[in-house]
């Protein structure tokens, strides 16, 4: 029988709802605040806390969320920064996000955010919703 509050159950269920656009229920199943068991450190539930907040105009809330995933080693890749620096430009904050967008052409210069955020999502407008903060910072695809 599966442990309702195994992380990995927790994350998997995140991601689905996350990917099908139901921030909301993704919202509620990362909560950092929620109990689960973790076996590993390689979790992912700050991270899609951090995507869905973004979704949903908590921008705050994504930045913290991203900060607290370094923090603890989740996984860092060029989609968290991609949606970290969306987050600062939802904040008005053009200049960080600028700045991480220089980071991301710096460490991975062949990542094209107009390829992969079509592929992550169910559904084109959210990924439009992501490019248009990242043009708005600066990236000009």
């Amino acid at each position: 029988m599966l442990d309702p509050l195994d992380a990995n159950l927790l994350d998997f269920h995140a991601t689905v709802h996350l990917l099908t656009g139901n921030f909301e229920k993704t919202l509620d199943i990362a909560d950092p605040g929620r109990e689960r068991v973790v076996e590993n450190t390689r979790v992912i539930h700050r991270n899609a806390f951090g995507v869905a907040s973004f979704h949903l105009g908590f921008f705050e809330e994504a930045i913290e969320s991203f900060q607290d995933a370094a923090e603890y080693g989740d996984p860092i890749s060029e989609l968290s920064l991609t949606f970290l620096a969306a987050s600062h430009q939802g904040a008005g904050r053009s200049e960080k996000a600028s700045e991480i967008i220089r980071e991301l052409r710096s460490n991975w210069p062949k990542y094209r955010p107009e390829i992969a955020l079509p592929k992550f999502y169910r559904h084109q407008q959210h990924a439009d919703q992501v490019l248009a903060s990242l043009r708005a910072a600066g990236w000009d695809f």
